[in-house]
């Protein structure tokens, strides 16, 4: 069996943060992320998961139907694109 760790959530207040049980998202995910509407999180320098949202449609080419481009949204002003390798090493979603 696979051990799935818990990551405490970035901004929490609380003495002992909320955990929360994350796993990578698979390549099918990130291809259906265009209708995707749970929570994304990603780790922060810290080790905490931070609550990412997808910020534009999900760019795919005909040529390489694996590769993949997701442009996300972080807080109120920041915005990054991923490309397939990323998505599938940085981005993590509830199990």
């Amino acid at each position: 069996m696979k051990h799935n760790p818990s990551f405490p959530l970035r901004g929490s207040r609380k003495k002992v943060a909320d955990r929360i049980s994350l796993r990578q998202i698979t390549l099918d995910e990130a291809k259906a992320l265009g209708s995707y509407h749970g929570s994304l999180y990603m780790l922060d320098r810290n080790g905490n998961a931070a609550n990412v949202r997808r910020s534009s449609s999900v760019k795919r080419w005909k040529t390489d139907p694996d590769r993949i481009e997701v442009s996300f949204k972080y807080g109120m002003y920041e915005n990054f694109r991923l490309g397939t390798l990323e998505i599938l090493r940085d981005i993590y979603v509830p199990e």
